[in-house]
């Protein structure tokens, strides 16, 4: 049982497909069928249930998932280990962040780091919400920035950073803007502009509208916020947005005490973090972030 065995287990699992589990990690379909093979065999099992072309996982494949994440998880800790005791200056600190805060919240403080610290080499990564945690669990990324709806995630770390209030807003000439202060059943008689149901503000407004008895119609979804700030500026909808998103042609026309997302430093539970991200944690923790 090896590494890369584990893996191709793993991925199969989430994506039901040796083609596309092979395209991720960069190698053949055979291969992937080989690696699965090889673990079956050294198991005395079979993980996998072959049908119409379809990977279904079995009853025993359910029940050694979880320890084959923890091997996984493990092993990928401690090559992590050793590569920290082992760093040399050619160490990359990779960072994962949504585009709302690269672009928003810490732009002019990613450029003073990097200023402050030549010494650390700095990657910043684009990452959506929807494969943050997956890239973490492989490893890729050592610390993510983003807001969570609940602070709890298994198997993660949570630092926290800011609490940001959200607004809802909308374009200058939108219909509601001839209101003077529209109540929230007006608000959402009109369509909503939203992004993915994984994102933390899109649960925040659902349970929110939840919470007073209303539903909303969700017309139009974007994953990032500088489309969701276009399709608003459009007129095609409301959206819930951060408050220090500031442009002319928005008007905030609703806000309540109860619409606030904390952010915070993600990075898994059980990893050894290299001196760079302690570094990196301990500068952005410093930091004052404007409502």
């Amino acid at each position: 049982m090896n590494q890369r065995q584990l893996k191709a287990f793993i991925f199969t699992t989430e994506y039901n497909s040796f083609t596309k589990v092979a395209k991720i990690l960069s190698t053949t379909q055979s291969a992937i069928s080989k690696r699965i093979l090889a673990l079956e065999e050294e198991l005395g099992t079979q993980l996998f249930l072959r049908a119409n072309n379809e990977l279904l996982l079995s009853d025993t494949g359910q029940r050694f998932l979880p320890y084959a994440i923890k091997a996984l998880n493990a092993m990928e800790n401690g090559k992590n280990a050793i590569q920290i005791l082992n760093q040399k200056d050619d160490y990359i600190l990779k960072i994962g962040i949504v585009n709302f805060i690269g672009i928003f919240l810490i732009p002019d403080f990613l450029a003073e780091f990097e200023k402050s610290h030549p010494e650390i080499n700095l990657s910043i990564n684009y990452i959506p919400q929807s494969i943050q945690y997956k890239s973490r669990q492989n490893q890729e990324i050592e610390l993510f920035i983003n807001g969570l709806h609940d602070k709890q995630i298994n198997g993660f770390k949570t630092i926290p950073l800011w609490r940001l209030p959200f607004h809802i807003k909308i374009a200058k000439h939108h219909p509601l803007a001839e209101k003077p202060a529209p109540t929230l059943e007006e608000i959402i008689e009109h369509p909503a502009i939203a992004p993915p149901s994984s994102a933390p503000s899109r649960k925040l407004l659902n349970q929110f509208i939840a919470k007073q008895g209303l539903n909303i119609k969700i017309q139009h979804e974007a994953d990032v916020v500088t489309s969701l700030i276009q399709l608003t500026l459009s007129g095609y909808g409301w959206c819930l947005l951060p408050a220090n998103i500031q442009d002319p042609n928005l008007v905030s026309i609703y806000e309540h005490p109860a619409l606030q997302l904390d952010y915070y430093i993600l990075h898994a539970a059980d990893q050894v973090l290299s001196a760079q991200a302690k570094t990196f944690i301990k500068a952005i923790s410093k930091l004052k972030m404007k409502p």
